[in-house]
């Protein structure tokens, strides 16, 4: 794929559209990324985010291990489990999909 092939969606206020939200979904579920433009963010605090990315994952693995997010955004595809070699089990809540 070719850089002018990747979508670009304009989520500025003026141009939220149904239009869009097509665009947004074709690209998530077909081709996994997208270019966004006129989202907002200053440059000031695009360069803070990089600056701190470029801390964390330089950071040493015994630091990042200590690391705890309360609440993750992270759900995985699969959720691998002790219990597949003897049933099938899937979800994040083992013990209601154990019942199903």
């Amino acid at each position: 794929m070719s850089i002018e092939e990747v979508p670009v969606i304009d989520i500025s206020s003026q141009s939220l559209s149904e239009s869009n939200a097509d665009s947004l979904r074709r690209a998530c579920n077909e081709l996994g990324f997208f270019f966004i433009r006129k989202h907002g963010v200053s440059m000031e605090f695009y360069q803070k985010l990089i600056s701190g990315a470029d801390q964390l994952f330089s950071s040493p693995e015994e630091t990042k291990q200590k690391l705890k997010l309360e609440i993750s955004p992270y759900t995985p595809k699969f959720v691998l489990s002790p219990f597949t070699e003897s049933f099938k089990v899937s979800g994040p809540n083992f013990s209601t999909s154990a019942a199903a």
